[in-house]
């Protein structure tokens, strides 16, 4: 370690608003040794704690003589119920108090709509309410949709040109799930299937990492590969169209933390208030503009709808409101700030 601490390596600023910014990105600080540690709240243990309190003060459970064994007798995993009906009727009437990621009205939105009858809808919502893509249908939208109606699946694998076996293979691959790549695991779990691309583990670790990197390079790098890898066994250009669209795609997604400089991104957010002006001056003087704020489960960030954009939105969009946005990251005055391309109502999510 250096006496100079973090600017041995690396530049950093202070932003007007005490903001402590770095020079070099994520991506270029962890290229120069950087390494990036994740700081998790640990609200969740203080939640089980007082929980445990309030139990044992009403009679519902008994003292086992220290906190392990009185944890272990009563909350332990496999010593709870995961086939009540009651716990996944009151997730989807949002009468628990905390509910760790769902605590956010995109959480309890899909919780709502999703009305989860098994622990593993419940687990498939929480990668759910993360993926988003800019237009069509929502995953979380098909997932209700091949849930409540598996032939629909089916149907749009058929449509799509997929054999019989085809059809089954993806069946093998995705049954828990509805048809829906939900999370990243199971991506790896596709392109590693022998009649797919038979990726082995470090390269399927490679996708999983330019999807969850959302770098527009490394993900069209490994779309190559994917489709180079299962040509060469013969798989057919319906099967990995239909994965790459389907599957690769539907992951490439992003929180307001992750966004970059370089590349426009989608992400789903919050709307924590926005305030329409009129313009003073320039080519767009007269016309209304607004700028926005809005935060995720990562963080709160302010942004601008220019006037092109705002002509068509107008009241539209409102506090509260769980919106798709399209934009890019912006420095202003050593500030991030987003300039919105283009926004949308989550119609499903705030239903």
């Amino acid at each position: 370690d250096s006496d100079d601490g973090w600017v041995a390596h690396n530049a950093m600023m202070t932003t007007t608003k005490g903001l402590p910014v770095t020079q070099l990105d994520a991506t270029d600080s962890e290229y120069c040794g950087g390494i990036k540690y994740d700081m998790l709240s640990i609200s969740a243990l203080g939640r089980i704690d007082c929980a445990m309190k309030a139990l044992l003060q009403n009679g519902q459970i008994e003292w086992q003589g220290n906190l392990r064994k009185t944890y272990e007798k009563y909350f332990q995993p496999d010593k709870l119920n995961f086939t009540d009906k009651k716990i996944y009727e009151l997730f989807a009437q949002n009468k628990i108090p905390e509910l760790f990621q769902f605590s956010t009205k995109v959480g309890f939105g899909v919780l709502k709509k999703l009305k989860a009858k098994t622990f593993q809808q419940t687990a498939s919502a929480n990668s759910l309410m993360r993926l988003t893509v800019k237009d069509g249908e929502q995953p979380v939208d098909k997932y209700i949709r091949f849930r409540d109606d598996p032939t629909l699946w089916d149907k749009e694998m058929i449509e799509q040109g997929l054999s019989k076996d085809e059809r089954q293979l993806l069946h093998n691959e995705l049954d828990n799930e509805f048809g829906i790549c939900v999370t990243q695991e199971e991506l790896m779990s596709i392109a590693m299937n022998k009649n797919v691309s038979d990726y082995n583990l470090l390269e399927a670790n490679k996708l999983r990492k330019a999807v969850a990197k959302k770098s527009a390079k490394l993900q069209q790098q490994q779309q190559t590969i994917f489709f180079e890898k299962g040509r060469a066994l013969g798989t057919s250009d319906n099967l990995l169209n239909y994965i790459d669209k389907s599957s690769i795609k539907d992951n490439e997604i992003k929180t307001i933390s992750e966004l970059d400089y370089k590349h426009p991104s989608t992400i789903i957010a919050n709307v924590r208030n926005i305030k329409p002006i009129t313009i003073k001056n320039g080519k767009d003087k007269g016309k209304p503009m607004a700028f926005i704020s809005l935060y995720d489960n990562s963080m709160e960030i302010e942004g601008t709808i220019f006037a092109s954009l705002y002509s068509s939105i107008g009241d539209k969009i409102k506090p509260n409101d769980i919106v798709i946005v399209n934009c890019m990251l912006e420095n202003r005055k050593g500030e991030a700030t987003l300039k919105i391309l283009d926004i949308k109502k989550g119609e499903l999510l705030n239903e």
